[in-house]
């Protein structure tokens, strides 16, 4: 988390499949704590002062970028969201104790690109987990007939961040409907994502 003038930066990602994203977020500590509740994330690293009681909060700081893993922010241009990301980066490198190659580019999210919703209507809607705290009876459990977990994760992370932009809509659509017209190819392509960890 990067703690500027006029907004909150953060940068997140997960250790175990590489997935590693930024944005910026409006400078209101409400819409902040709503962002790592639905992130659902377990620890924060600042270089800042910030505390959180519901996550583990790390102070760290170092935001020199290594020639190694220069390619991973060639996509952003923001220099707040590549500041906070390097830092968070080296973090993970020092606490890893290992090469972490594997760490796709910097992805950056834009809010707008999504209709935003707190954590309680996100409960509210079952999307993800039913009001008992299960996923048997919500959103997700009707809809997941996926095959491998990254497509799990995939449909879980739409669910819960629908898209506002309708040209992405209908291209997911269009890749949708080629899916369900293709009979053949669906079914080699299934056979194959299984094989997948």
């Amino acid at each position: 988390l990067g703690i500027f003038d006029f907004c909150y930066t953060l940068a997140y990602a997960d250790i175990s499949t590489g997935e590693f994203y930024c944005m910026n977020l409006e400078k209101d500590e409400r819409v902040l704590r709503n962002q790592i509740r639905t992130l659902d994330l377990k620890e924060l690293v600042v270089n800042d002062d910030f505390a959180d009681d519901s996550l583990m909060v790390t102070h760290y700081d170092n935001e020199h970028m290594s020639d190694r893993y220069k390619k991973l922010f060639e996509e952003v241009n923001d220099l707040k969201e590549i500041k906070v990301a390097v830092n968070l980066l080296n973090y993970m490198l020092e606490t890893q104790k290992r090469d972490l190659d594997y760490i796709q580019p910097l992805a950056e999210v834009r809010q707008s690109d999504y209709v935003t919703m707190d954590p309680s209507t996100k409960k509210s809607l079952e999307l993800t987990k039913s009001l008992s705290g299960d996923k048997y009876g919500s959103l997700l459990w009707l809809l997941d007939h996926t095959h491998s977990a990254m497509g799990g994760r995939m449909l879980k992370n739409w669910i819960e961040n629908p898209l506002l932009d309708q040209k992405q809509i209908m291209q997911r659509l269009d890749m949708v409907e080629i899916f369900v017209n293709n009979f053949i190819e669906r079914e080699t392509i299934i056979n194959m994502i299984k094989e997948v960890y």
